[in-house]
C-alpha cells in the first residue's frame, strides 16, 4: 500500500532554506507514494534550479498565479458560497489578529483553487504541512469531502505563530505530526488533544545521499557556519568566536555559506575585527556543496537566537559530516546532542562559552574523534531519512485503514 495519493499544501515548493520538504518528498516518491504539492504563493524564482538540484526535476509544485483568468473567474462564481463560507470562517477565528485575518483574504481565492484540484485528484491523504494558513485548504476538505484524512504537521515557527484556524483543524485532524519530543507537550498545552493523535517524525537527513561527500579531504582548523545572514541567526556571534580562535590559531579559516540583507554588515564586522582575510562568504550554494564543505571542516558553529529553531537540519548535516559542532542551546537540541559526547551546547549569546569549548576541540589533546563517531552514529541510528519516510507512510496507510472499515 505504498503507492498512496498524498496531497501537501504548503506555502511555497521548493526554498532555499527548506531542504527537509524536499527531502520527505524525494524519500517518500522513491518509496512508491505519489506526491503532489501544491503552494498557497506563487513559485520561487528559482523554483526549476532547486527542484533540478534536489533530484526532483519531473515534479512541477502547483503555484498561485496572479495573472487574471476566465477560468478562476468562472471556478469562483461556481462555488461562490463555498467561497463564502470559506470567508465567514476566516473572519471568525482570525478577527483578534488583523495581520493574520488580512493575509487569509488575500490567499482565500488560491485556498479555493486547491480544493477544487484535490476534489478533482482525489488524493489518499491530505497533509497540511505548515500549520497556518495552509489550514484554510484544511478546512474546506473537512467541511466538503470529510471522507479524505487529514494529517497536519506542527513543527516550528507555526508552533509559535499562534494562527486561530490551527487551532479548530487540529481537533479534526487525523493525526498531528511533529519534528521533536520537546514539541508534544507544547501542542498539548496550546490545542488541548492527547498525545495519542500526535506522532513524532524527526526530519530525517538523506544518509545513502550524503556519504559521497564525506570523503572530501580535511582543511586543518576550518570552521564552517551555515544560515541566512540575518540577525536571528547568530552570525554576528559567530564572527566573534572566529576573532578569538584566530588569535590563538593564526592558520584558521571561518567558511559562510548562506546569503541574507544583513551580509554587509557581516562583512563590514570581519574588517573590524581583522579576519577579514581568513572568512570566505560563499553565499548560497547547492546542498551538495554544502555538504561537501561540512566534510571539510573540524568544527560547525552554529549560533541561532531563533524561538523557532528546532532540531535544525544542518546541525544533523554536520553532525554526519563528522564536524565537532558547537550550537546554542535551541528549543529540543538535547534530542540531537544530549551531552559533551556528541558535542557542545552553550546558552543563546555566550560567546564565551563557545570560544572556550571551540580552542578545546582545536586543542591535540582532545579526543576529538570520539566525539566524532559518536555524533555520526547518533545521527545514522536517529535521522535516518528512509526511516522517516517509512514512520510517514505507516502513519497514513493506518489511518486510511481506519477510515475503509468505517
Amino acid at each position: 500500500m505504498n503507492n498512496l495519493k498524498i496531497a501537501y499544501i504548503t506555502m511555497q515548493f521548493p526554498v532555499p532554506s527548506e531542504t527537509f520538504a524536499t527531502n520527505d518528498v524525494r524519500a517518500l516518491r522513491k518509496l512508491g507514494a505519489e506526491i503532489s504539492v501544491y503552494g498557497l504563493r506563487s513559485a520561487h524564482p528559482e523554483m526549476l534550479k532547486l527542484l533540478k538540484e534536489r533530484d526532483l526535476e519531473d515534479l512541477i509544485p502547483s503555484h498561485k498565479d496572479f495573472s487574471f483568468s476566465l477560468k478562476r473567474l468562472k471556478l469562483i462564481l461556481s462555488r461562490f458560497l463555498l467561497l463564502l463560507d470559506l470567508y465567514r470562517w476566516i473572519v471568525k477565528v482570525n478577527w483578534r489578529r488583523p495581520e493574520h485575518l488580512i493575509k487569509s483574504l488575500f490567499l482565500m481565492s488560491r485556498s479555493l483553487e486547491i480544493f477544487e484540484q484535490l476534489n478533482i485528484d482525489k488524493p489518499d491523504v491530505v497533509h497540511i504541512y505548515w500549520g497556518h494558513y495552509p489550514s484554510m485548504v484544511g478546512y474546506l476538505v473537512k467541511r466538503y469531502m470529510p471522507n479524505i484524512p487529514i494529517t497536519i504537521s506542527l513543527v516550528a515557527y507555526d508552533l509559535e505563530m499562534g494562527y486561530e484556524g490551527t487551532k479548530w483543524l487540529v481537533h479534526y485532524a487525523d493525526k498531528i505530526r511533529t519534528l521533536a519530543d520537546i514539541n508534544v507537550a507544547r501542542i498539548n498545552e496550546l490545542y488541548n488533544v492527547p498525545e495519542s493523535q500526535i506522532e513524532v517524525i524527526y526530519d530525517g537527513v538523506d544518509i545513502a545521499r550524503l556519504t559521497p561527500y564525506l570523503a572530501e579531504q580535511n582543511v586543518p582548523k576550518r570552521l564552517i557556519s551555515v544560515g541566512r545572514l540575518v540577525g536571528g541567526k547568530g552570525m554576528s556571534d559567530v564572527l566573534n568566536i572566529f576573532a578569538a580562535i584566530v588569535s590563538h590559531h593564526t592558520e584558521a579559516s571561518l567558511v559562510i555559506l548562506g546569503d541574507g540583507p544583513e551580509r554587509t554588515r557581516f562583512e563590514n564586522q570581519c574588517s573590524e575585527l581583522g579576519i577579514a582575510q581568513s572568512v570566505v562568504f560563499a553565499g548560497h550554494v547547492n546542498h551538495d556543496q554544502v555538504l561537501q564543505e561540512m566534510a571539510k571542516a573540524d568544527l560547525f558553529i552554529f549560533m541561532s537566537k531563533k524561538k523557532a529553531e528546532r532540531l535544525p537540519n544542518v546541525v544533523k548535516e554536520a553532525m554526519l559530516a563528522e564536524c565537532i559542532c558547537i550550537v546554542s542551546n535551541t528549543m529540543g537540541i538535547e534530542e540531537l546532542i544530549p551531552d559533551e559526547h556528541y558535542g557542545f551546547v552553550v546558552p543563546m549569546g555566550d560567546v564565551e562559552a563557545a570560544i572556550e569549548h571551540a580552542l578545546q576541540a582545536l586543542d591535540p589533546a582532545f579526543e576529538g574523534a570520539s566525539v566524532q563517531a559518536s555524533a555520526k552514529r547518533h545521527i545514522v541510528e536517529n535521522f535516518d531519512l528512509e526511516s522517516s519516510a517509512n514512520q510517514y507512510l505507516t502513519m497514513w496507510q493506518q489511518i486510511v485503514r481506519s477510515k475503509s472499515k468505517l
